[in-house]
């Protein structure tokens, strides 16, 4: 599609330049280029950019391979974001003005802010993006499992989506004035942790049912006032992107330690479960509603209290309605 250019590559950029599913426009390109998703052209040229940035990162296996991409990329005066010729292709000049690049879309290309947090290529109309690449998030190689999770766009074997021993939805109520905008940076601060608190508590007591259930706890969807950042945020959002407050399906890793939990494939799965087409719809149907009533005694017999309810326990998912659960804790 961009026949002139000799390398595409993603971005760290949080705000898009383009709506159309083209690439962004020249200026993109001062922000930080990410290699996660690299496109190169087989020219002369081209590969002898590659060559030196292997030279230069085999040099010293400390340095940062992106930041040394960056720097070849544009060092020496060598990124021109002007240029009259490829200005209107949104292409610019680049690695001493010898090849010419341009900037993947940050909503289709995403990152894991652009992605999983703004979900910007649905709110531009997309269906979906091309690709995720999981930046910008916060426990590890599990965070980011989860998170394609969570998107529904990781593979996992069948006993993944037909556990035997069921599952246990929940989605707490959380009081509209800890969500309903607007958020107003750090005058909200104490809103939003009031706000995830309420969310930690309420999923530590269902996390507390299933358990004596012997379920998997489906997590019910988060919601963040604020974004999640490793520096200062004064708007409660990561400077420059686009993002909204308040973020109404907020990543997991944006509240809980994800690295820190024992076995999560063992006891619980992402809010998103029942919607992944990889779930059987044998799943899906085998449904028993619950309505709770306060437990007589705090040690009461909680499977016993479900059953007495009404709830069928052979079913393989137990849903309990908005608001009943701090009873079951108790």
């Amino acid at each position: 599609c961009f026949p002139l250019a000799d390398v595409l590559v993603s971005s760290d950029h949080l705000h898009n330049s383009t709506t159309d599913g083209g690439l962004e426009l020249p200026t993109s390109a001062h922000a930080t280029m990410n290699v996660g998703m690299l496109y190169v052209r087989a020219r002369p040229q081209a590969t002898a950019l590659l060559r030196e940035w292997d030279r230069r990162c085999s040099s010293n296996l400390n340095f940062w391979e992106q930041a040394i991409f960056n720097e070849l990329a544009k060092d020496n005066r060598g990124l021109d974001v002007m240029n009259a010729t490829l200005r209107p292709h949104r292409l610019f000049t680049m690695y001493n003005r010898t090849l010419i690049g341009g900037i993947l879309p940050v909503s289709l290309f995403s990152s894991g802010h652009t992605g999983f947090v703004q979900r910007m290529g649905e709110q531009l109309g997309f269906q979906k993006p091309y690709a995720y690449h999981a930046t910008f998030q916060f426990s590890g190689t599990r965070g980011k499992k989860h998170r394609f999770r969570e998107r529904m766009v990781w593979l996992d074997p069948p006993a993944y989506h037909d556990a035997s021993q069921g599952y246990l939805r929940f989605q707490p109520v959380v009081p509209d004035h800890l969500m309903r905008p607007p958020w107003v940076g750090v005058q909200d601060t104490q809103r939003h942790l009031e706000l995830i608190a309420t969310q930690m508590a309420a999923v530590r007591d269902a996390l507390a049912l299933a358990h004596k259930l012997g379920r998997l706890l489906i997590m019910p969807r988060l919601v963040c006032g604020y974004d999640k950042y490793w520096s200062g945020m004064p708007e409660g959002k990561i400077p420059g992107s686009a993002l909204t407050l308040p973020i109404w399906q907020c990543p997991m890793d944006h509240v809980f330690e994800l690295e820190r939990w024992p076995e999560p494939e063992a006891t619980f799965r992402e809010h998103s479960f029942l919607d992944n087409p990889r779930t059987p719809d044998a799943v899906k149907r085998s449904v028993s509603r619950v309505h709770l009533p306060a437990l007589a005694q705090p040690a009461g017999d909680v499977a016993k209290a479900i059953a007495d309810a009404g709830g069928d326990l052979s079913k393989r998912c137990a849903r309990v309605p908005p608001g009943r659960l701090a009873s079951a804790h108790a």
